[in-house]
């Protein structure tokens, strides 16, 4: 069964990417919350909280937004 939208953005609303040894390594995870998010078809009402990521990890993105 589908998730619902809110779920998939409770999901990206909590995203934390993983680190080692300080630094962060792995953003597959928000990269396949974004392509479940774009299947919903309501990508563009998430951008705030997509941003919200973004600026809560500046130096890494895992190239999943700039990649």
């Amino acid at each position: 069964m589908a998730r619902t939208h809110a779920q998939i953005v409770a999901d990206i609303r909590a995203f934390v990417p993983p680190n080692k040894d300080g630094w962060v390594v792995d953003w597959d995870e928000l990269e396949s919350l974004i392509a479940e998010l774009w299947k919903s078809g309501r990508p563009v009402e998430v951008i705030p909280v997509l941003l919200d990521v973004f600026e809560r990890y500046p130096t890494a993105d895992g190239h999943v937004l700039w990649g």
